[in-house]
């Protein structure tokens, strides 16, 4: 799954759509979207977890600690949730 806040903001916007990635657009959705816009929510990611998989979660630290939450709700394993945080430089 791949979070962004627009179809504009998604970086590699033209790669990354397939059969194994779901993209979630939180603030403005494509016209064909059947998901309402909002943050990511255990209703997005339960259906995605079968248990034996790494999440990897790479953003802002209130976007880190928001979807670790999520993942540890949906019932991923702390142990398997991967973490990197960015934020402003200088």
């Amino acid at each position: 799954m791949v979070s962004a806040r627009s179809p504009a903001d998604l970086h590699y916007g033209d790669e990354l759509p397939g059969p194994q990635t779901t993209v979630l657009c939180t603030r403005d959705a494509p016209p064909d979207s059947v998901r309402q816009v909002g943050r990511l929510a255990v209703a997005d990611v339960a259906p995605l977890v079968r248990g034996d998989e790494d999440a990897y979660v790479c953003g802002s630290a209130g976007f880190a600690e928001a979807a670790t939450t999520v993942l540890l709700a949906a019932g991923v394993a702390v142990e398997r949730i991967k973490v990197e945080r960015f934020g402003p430089s200088g």
